[in-house]
């Protein structure tokens, strides 16, 4: 059996990341989704597109160099009028566009260093790596968010 290369264990790593942080949100409204666990907290809105837009951008434009980003990073942030089933349908968009990309990138490109606004130049693969663990820290936040509005929801 063939082993997998590291961007297809990475691509499948964040796949399942954001998998959970998109299942979080499950079928609820945007009044749910904007609930603060606590104020100034994180609500599952904020999580998903966060996640949603740092894969979008870490992957398509800095890693993979195919797509241009337009992203607001704050606007993530802001309470929005997302349910769960449109955030689900923005990934169903998106996630054939990231495996796409990562599939698509000659491994020999992870060694090339690439501009970041948050951790300067640094190479494909630290980012990569850096990315699906952001995600996954993400998961586990909007895990624990969905834990916490249902608790709060049972009174």
């Amino acid at each position: 059996m063939a082993q997998d290369s590291e961007l297809q264990t990475a691509g499948r790593l964040l796949v399942i990341a954001v998998d959970r942080v998109i299942a979080a949100a499950g079928s609820l409204d945007a009044a749910a989704l904007n609930w603060e666990p606590i104020p100034g907290a994180s609500t599952l809105s904020a999580l998903c597109l966060h996640v949603l837009g740092m894969t979008r951008e870490n992957v398509l434009t800095h890693i993979c160099r195919v797509a241009e980003s337009h992203r607001v990073r704050a606007e993530e942030f802001s309470p929005s009028a997302e349910t769960g089933e449109s955030l689900a349908a923005r990934w169903a968009s998106l996630r054939p566009e990231v495996e796409g990309a990562l599939g698509a990138l000659p491994p020999e490109r992870l060694d090339d260093l690439r501009v970041h606004q948050t951790w300067g130049e640094v190479p494909a693969r630290e980012l990569l790596h850096r990315m699906v663990n952001h995600a996954y820290e993400h998961a586990g936040q909007a895990e624990l968010t969905r834990q916490l509005l249902e608790a709060h929801r049972a009174g």
